[in-house]
């Protein structure tokens, strides 16, 4: 296996023997073979005209465990985006979980809204269409301002949060184990 200097100067390009090579990796990019001549006219990347590209070509990041074999085990971790629809329609994600147990724990849906990053209308709008959508109420308000005014969850409201919450718990621990398992040494 030859070593080449590449672009940008903390990678390496290596030439491929039929013994096979490890995957092209490209910060933000991915894993993937430069097989074709249309891939290799990627040229920016050795900073060479494209017919002096071996038929494939990788490059090797100097941090990752042998060039050979990257520890997938260090550099991939599983993400979940997990939501809730109620007969097609979208009721609940992570981020209307987040700000339901705010409204839980301030007992305002201005102090609620601030913690999520939402406006006060964005908040309106979010539970009256939770509400449309589940066709019971979320949440119980009573006016009288900054003294007397509030909001809490219904009972209903509540029950959907530590289903939601439980059920998120249980499937990124499920996701993670199946994930581990499945991963080659």
């Amino acid at each position: 296996m030859s070593i080449t200097t590449a672009q940008p100067a903390r990678f390496r390009a290596a030439r491929c023997s039929s013994a096979g090579c490890p995957p092209v990796t490209i910060p933000g990019i991915g894993s993937q073979a430069l097989d074709t001549p249309a891939m290799a006219s990627s040229s920016w990347l050795m900073g060479r005209a494209a017919a002096s590209f071996p038929r494939t070509i990788y490059l090797i990041s100097p941090g990752m465990a042998s060039p050979r074999r990257p520890s997938l085990r260090v550099h991939l971790k599983p993400h979940h985006k997990l939501w809730l629809n109620w007969d097609g329609a979208f009721l609940m994600g992570p981020r209307y979980l987040r700000f339901l147990d705010a409204v839980d724990r301030t007992g305002t849906i201005r102090a609620a809204g601030s913690e999520v990053g939402w406006s006060y209308r964005t908040c309106l709008n979010r539970i009256r269409e939770m509400e449309r959508v589940l066709g019971a109420k979320v949440l119980a308000t009573t006016r009288g301002g900054a003294r007397r005014g509030g909001a809490r969850l219904t009972p209903e409201a509540r029950r959907l949060v530590k289903l939601f919450a439980r059920w998120k718990r249980e499937a990124v621990r499920l996701s993670d184990v199946a994930f581990r398992k499945i991963l080659p040494r």
